[in-house]
């Protein structure tokens, strides 16, 4: 699901479509895939497709560091370490979605989350 999600997302060998894409995600944050939660985070904090909500994409991307076997610690993910910046984590996490290159909610881009948000 993670892999069509980002087939629409990207337009790889389909019409690119946003609103697809988080259809796809969506199903795929259902049945639990990190690379869901991330394509919903990453949706609501750049508004791909649905409006931008920086809450919202705090949620997903919470729900990303909590997620699989390389479940995060709220000492090891940054969203947590930065309480008093909200603001701060926020362009960070832009900044992050926006350049990073591991496939979503795998151990590279968990790994990439842990070394931009260090406690």
């Amino acid at each position: 699901m993670v892999e069509l999600a980002e087939r629409y997302f990207h337009g790889w060998g389909i019409a690119r479509s946003h609103v697809a894409a988080n259809r796809w995600y969506q199903r795929a944050a259902r049945r639990e895939a990190p690379g869901g939660y991330f394509g919903l985070g990453r949706a609501a904090l750049l508004g791909y497709g649905v409006p931008r909500d920086g809450e919202r994409a705090l949620e997903w991307l919470r729900r990303l560091a909590e997620s699989g076997p390389h479940a995060l610690d709220e000492e090891t993910f940054g969203v947590f370490c930065l309480p008093h910046s909200r603001a701060l984590a926020l362009r960070l996490l832009r900044g992050f979605v926006l350049f990073d290159r591991n496939p979503p909610g795998s151990s590279g881009q968990i790994e990439a989350l842990r070394s931009l948000f260090p406690c």
